[in-house]
């Protein structure tokens, strides 16, 4: 399946894990291939720098440096407004 579907993740960012997965991962992109590890940021604040890089902001939400306001409830199960 790897040689069928190489390369096919674009960009991976993860925001706000916990401080041990993101150390342990900057350890892990060490012996990773170059194209790989370039896809992937994981960050333990909320990156809003980098995602501020490839997200338009009126697409994010104010506590990642969006426009958009910060949803704190009801957002599961997702709604469908026709």
């Amino acid at each position: 399946m790897k040689a069928a579907y190489k390369l096919r993740t674009n960009k991976l960012i993860a925001v706000n894990v916990h401080w041990l997965i993101a150390a342990a991962s900057k350890v892990i992109f060490t012996f990773m291939p170059k194209p790989g590890s370039e896809k992937i940021m994981i960050f333990s604040n909320n990156g809003s720098e980098e995602l501020l890089k490839f997200i338009e902001p009126n697409h994010l939400e104010e506590k990642y440096g969006g426009s958009l306001p910060n949803k704190e409830s009801d957002f599961f199960p997702p709604r469908y407004n026709p």
